[in-house]
C-alpha cells in the first residue's frame, strides 16, 4: 500500500494530490468586484476546522491584559480627542462586555484553527492556479505565493496533533457561529418562502411546504410568543412565492381573519350574509351522502359531547331516511327535528337537544347553504363564538372548506388557529388527523396554531397529526415542549432554548426551534420594516364595513 508523501508545495498519495493551505488571518475584505477569485479551480476544495474550548479563566486573563495594554496606550495619547483614540476606546468597551459575558456564562470563547485542502483531480481544459496567477498579474496585481512543508501542517490540524499557536484565532461563541455559514447552508428548501433567520448566525432559512410529502405544518407557543404575527408574515410570503396560492383561515380570534381581509380576502362569520353552512349538505363530501353521515356524526358529538353511540346512531338513522325520501332536496336541522318527533316520545332527549340548537344558537343554520368560497383569501372570523362551541365551528368550517380543496385547482393552504379546541374530542382530533393526512390529495397544506403540544400529545390521532407534518416550530413554551421527545429526538440544549425563546414584547422579534425532517434549527421570526408596518396595521386595525 503507497503512503502519502510530501511534494513540494503539497502532499502526494495514491490517488492524487493534496495542496495545504492555513489561513493566519482572517480577511477584512472577502471579494473586490472585478477580480478574478484567488486559486479558482474547478477541484473538490475542504475547508478544515480545529476547535478547542478556551478555559474560563484563561479567557477572562487575557481579556484583563488586552484591556490593560489598551488602556496604557490610550493614556500615552493626547486626550480622547486624538484621532487614534477611537478604534482603542471601542476595543477596551469591547473586552469590558466580553469580560461581562464571560461571567454571566452567556457565551464561551474558542481558538480556532482553519485550513484548506484542494485535492488536484482537475478535469482537462479547467482553469488552474497557475492561470489565475497569469490573470491577476495581467492587471497588475503582484502575486506572492507561500512554500512550506505541507505534511506536518496538514497532520496539525487532526485532534490532538500539535500545531503553532500562532495560526489559531481566538473568537467568542457568536463570531464562531458566524464564521460556520461559510461552509454550511441549513436552510431546508434554499428556493422557498424565507421563514426566518438562523438565530446564531444570520443565514437566512426557508421552506416551501410543497415540496414536502404532507404539505402541513404545526405552530406551537405560549401566549405573546408570536404565533399569529408568524403565521401572518408566512401567508404574506407564501403568497409572494406561490402567487396563485389560495388561502383559507379559520380564526377564533379574529387577528389573522383582519390580515387576509387588509390582503383584500373576504371574511366571513357565523350568522353573517351569504355565509350560512347547512351542516347536513352533502355538496361538502362531493354529493357522496354516506360520507357526509359520518362527518355529521362528528358534529354531533363535538357539539354534544354527552351523546350515548345509541343516541348518534338514532340521528344517523333519521338523517339516512330524510337523504333517501328527499329526492335531490338537501334537508335542515328543522327537517331532522321533524323526523325525529314523529319517531320518538315527547321529552325524549334527542329532541330536547336538537331543538335547543335548532332555536337557539345554531338558528343560522337552520337554513340552505349560501357559503361562497369561490375568493383566493377567504378567512371565518370565529372570535364570537362561545368556547364551548368552537370545537363544532372549527369542524363545520372545516367540513365546507375540505369541499372547496377538493374542487379547486392550483395550491391551497389552510391555517387553524387555537387548533387545540379540536383536541377536546376523539371524535373532533380524528377528523383533523384524517385531513392532515389527505388534503396532500388536493395539492393544500394545512397549518395548525396552539399554545402547547401536550393538547396533542394525549391522544392517538394528536400523536398522528404531529408525525405526519412537514414541520414544526416551537416559539417559546414553558416546558420547553419536553414532551415532544417521545416522537422527537430533542437534546437537553434545545430544550433550553426553547424555554429561554425571544418574546416580540421583549426583544422585538419571536424566536424557538424549527423541526424538519431529522434537522432543528434554532430561528428568528424577523420580519422588514415594510412587512412589520403592513402586519401592525393589519393586527390593529378594526373590520371594515364592507366585510361579511
Amino acid at each position: 500500500m503507497r503512503r502519502w508523501h510530501e511534494g513540494t508545495e503539497g502532499i502526494e498519495g495514491p490517488h492524487g494530490s493534496w495542496k495545504v493551505r492555513l489561513l493566519r488571518r482572517f480577511p477584512t475584505v472577502v471579494g473586490v468586484p472585478g477580480l478574478p477569485p484567488l486559486g479558482r479551480t474547478d477541484a473538490p476544495l475542504d475547508t478544515l476546522l480545529r476547535l478547542r474550548p478556551v478555559a474560563l479563566e484563561e479567557g477572562l486573563r487575557d481579556l484583563r491584559e488586552d484591556r490593560t495594554h489598551l488602556e496604557s496606550d490610550l493614556e500615552s495619547l493626547r486626550g480622547e480627542r486624538d484621532p487614534r483614540a477611537p478604534p482603542l476606546l471601542q476595543a477596551a468597551e469591547g473586552c469590558r462586555r466580553l469580560e461581562e459575558e464571560l461571567l454571566r456564562r452567556s457565551t464561551r470563547l474558542w481558538d480556532v484553527l482553519v485550513g484548506m485542502r484542494q485535492w488536484e483531480g482537475l478535469r482537462l481544459g479547467g482553469p488552474t492556479l497557475q492561470d489565475t496567477v497569469r490573470e491577476l498579474e495581467g492587471i497588475g496585481v503582484r502575486t506572492w505565493r507561500s512554500r512550506w512543508r505541507a505534511l506536518p501542517t496538514f497532520w496539525s490540524l487532526c485532534p490532538g496533533a500539535p500545531a503553532p499557536s500562532e495560526w489559531f484565532h481566538r473568537l467568542e461563541e457568536e463570531g464562531l457561529a458566524a464564521l460556520l455559514p461559510l461552509w454550511e447552508d441549513p436552510s431546508p428548501d434554499p428556493g422557498g418562502p424565507l421563514l426566518g433567520a438562523h438565530a446564531f448566525h444570520g443565514t437566512p432559512i426557508y421552506h416551501d411546504r410543497f415540496r414536502h410529502p404532507h404539505h402541513s405544518s404545526a405552530l406551537f407557543g405560549e401566549t405573546g410568543s408570536g404565533k399569529s404575527y408568524a403565521s401572518a408574515l408566512g401567508i404574506l410570503r407564501s403568497r409572494w412565492a406561490h402567487p396563485g396560492l389560495s388561502v383559507f383561515v379559520l380564526d377564533p380570534l379574529g387577528g389573522l381573519a383582519r390580515v387576509l381581509e387588509t390582503l383584500g380576502g373576504v371574511v366571513l362569520a357565523p350568522g353573517s350574509s351569504g355565509s350560512s353552512m347547512n351542516p347536513l349538505d352533502p355538496a361538502t363530501t362531493g354529493g357522496d351522502r354516506r360520507r357526509k353521515m359520518a362527518t355529521v356524526g362528528v358534529l354531533w358529538r363535538s357539539l354534544f359531547p354527552s351523546l350515548r353511540d345509541e343516541e348518534v346512531a338514532c340521528l344517523d338513522v333519521a338523517l339516512g331516511r330524510l337523504y333517501e325520501r328527499g329526492q335531490g332536496k338537501v334537508p335542515c336541522l328543522s327537517d331532522l327535528l321533524a323526523a325525529l318527533e314523529a319517531e320518538l316520545t315527547a321529552g325524549h332527549r334527542l329532541l330536547r337537544l336538537l331543538s335547543r340548537a335548532v332555536g337557539g344558537s345554531l338558528s343560522e343554520l337552520d337554513r340552505p347553504t349560501s357559503l361562497d368560497l369561490s375568493a383566493k383569501l377567504c378567512a371565518f372570523d370565529l372570535s364570537a363564538v362561545s368556547p364551548g362551541e368552537l370545537p363544532f365551528f372549527l369542524t363545520l368550517t372545516l367540513d365546507f372548506v375540505e369541499g372547496e380543496l377538493r374542487r379547486r385547482p392550483g395550491e391551497k393552504l389552510v391555517v387553524v388557529d387555537e387548533a387545540h379546541y379540536l383536541m377536546a374530542s376523539g371524535s373532533t382530533a380524528g377528523f383533523l388527523d384524517h385531513l392532515v393526512r389527505h388534503v396532500r390529495h388536493y395539492r393544500a397544506g394545512l397549518e395548525l396554531l396552539s399554545q402547547n403540544p401536550a393538547d396533542f400529545l394525549g391522544s392517538p390521532a394528536g400523536r398522528s397529526i404531529l408525525m405526519n407534518v412537514d414541520f414544526l416550530l416551537l416559539l417559546r413554551l414553558k416546558d420547553g415542549g419536553r414532551g415532544l421527545k417521545a416522537l422527537f429526538p430533542l437534546r437537553e440544549e434545545e430544550i433550553t432554548l426553547i424555554k429561554g425563546a425571544p418574546l416580540p414584547r421583549e426583544q422585538g422579534w419571536s424566536g424557538g426551534l424549527l423541526l424538519t425532517g431529522e434537522t432543528a434549527l434554532p430561528v428568528r421570526v424577523i420580519a422588514s420594516a415594510e412587512e412589520d408596518r403592513f402586519l401592525g396595521s393589519a393586527f390593529a386595525g378594526e373590520r371594515t364595513s364592507g366585510a361579511g
